[in-house]
């Protein structure tokens, strides 16, 4: 049985207990294609679940119901190694300056392809995130969260420094409409 040290020095941080992996499908826009993205990440935020509730006073007893409004922010946010996935932050990158350039102010249209409604977004699309059970080829998730008509809200500056010799992080929020959590 190989030593925990040697199985570090071997597989970096893949060798850590708890695994989480980003997959964005394929698609394209004003014939752009961003890659499928599907990359191990360090770090991923999931939302809470909460629902409201309102307070019935009845006969000198209160209590609470839920008030069928759900009250959580849909985002997800995730930590990944740029250095390790270059193409995947270039993708992501593209596909935020799709959202809004910040170069020629120009945006996608997030009601159809003429922007006048009729259609949907031109730069939405759903985000898994899955915790893998372990790091064979064939790693299959025990959960998956799906982060439907996700985009990239904000994507983290990238600092360089020879002297560090850590690896490059960089941290990504994508803003969704709604957030679906695994269920039994």
């Amino acid at each position: 049985m190989a030593h925990m040290i040697d199985v570090l020095a071997t597989m970096g941080e893949d060798a850590l207990q708890n695994h989480f992996q980003i997959v964005i499908p394929a698609f394209s826009f004003l014939g752009t294609n961003i890659a499928e993205i599907n990359m191990r990440v360090l770090t991923v935020d999931l939302p809470s679940y909460e629902i409201e509730t309102y307070e019935i006073n009845k006969r000198g007893r209160k209590f609470n119901r839920p008030s069928g409004v759900m009250s959580f922010t849909p985002e997800i946010s995730f930590t990944f190694r740029a250095d390790k996935y270059w193409r995947c932050y270039n993708s992501l990158m593209t596909w935020m300056q799709y959202v809004q350039n910040n170069q020629t102010m120009a945006m996608g249209s997030d009601s159809g392809a003429n922007g006048e409604g009729g259609g949907g977004s031109t730069f939405r699309t759903d985000v898994e995130v899955w915790s893998l059970t372990n790091l064979t080829e064939t790693a299959t998730p025990n959960n998956i969260w799906v982060g439907q008509g996700a985009y990239p809200k904000s994507i983290d500056a990238i600092s360089f420094d020879e002297s560090n010799g850590e690896p490059i992080e960089c941290s990504v929020t994508l803003d969704c409409m709604n957030v679906k959590f695994p269920s039994a």
